[in-house]
């Protein structure tokens, strides 16, 4: 009896082991370190925290979780604060014939487990991956790759440390560029 009682406990033991060790694909990093610091940078907040991610790994996680995926997985996700620990539901936006013709895209929501309150959404693409996670109180968090289509390096950053930039914006496109099916005078009403 002893003998079973210490097996069921080293297979339980064993099994959250993995499952903490899957969930976490976000290490601390140190910017000096990084391998695309020279890539094109869209988004310099103020203030920011660096991270690496393990993007195949959590590829290949939410692949052989793809039935828990529906109803939750459990994921550590970074904040400026350091890690905290959300359960993710998949919420495609794209419909299954279009999912199938453009597989590696997908969407998440999520909420977190150890701080109340807070709610993630996040994309994924075969280019990395996106995330907002939003606190009423809190305020709004975004995890953006640290260079365009970077799928492994990331900054972790609060909306009010950044700003865009200011500037003047033309759309360049004219109600002339434009085949609407209007006639000309239908087009004062658009």
């Amino acid at each position: 009896m002893r003998f079973f009682i210490v097996l069921i406990l080293l297979l339980s033991n064993t099994n959250v082991m993995e499952l903490m060790g899957q969930s976490n694909f976000w290490q601390k990093a140190d910017e000096m370190n990084l391998r695309s610091t020279r890539g094109n940078r869209q988004i310099i907040p103020s203030k920011y925290e660096v991270y690496t991610f393990d993007y195949p790994a959590f590829i290949k996680f939410i692949s052989s979780k793809s039935k828990e995926v529906s109803t939750g997985v459990i994921i550590e996700i970074p904040l400026p604060e350091g890690l905290t620990t959300f359960k993710m539901e998949e919420t495609p936006v794209f419909d299954a014939e279009l999912s199938n013709k453009y597989p590696g895209f997908t969407s998440f929501t999520g909420k977190s487990i150890d701080i109340s309150g807070y709610t993630l959404k996040m994309s994924v693409s075969p280019f990395g991956i996106n995330a907002m996670i939003m606190h009423d109180e809190l305020g709004t968090i975004f995890i953006d790759p640290y260079t365009q289509h970077n799928q492994t390096e990331y900054i972790v950053y609060h909306k009010k440390d950044f700003k865009k930039k200011t500037g003047n914006f033309t759309c360049g496109v004219s109600s002339d560029h434009l085949d609407l099916g209007l006639e000309k005078e239908d087009l004062s009403s658009i």
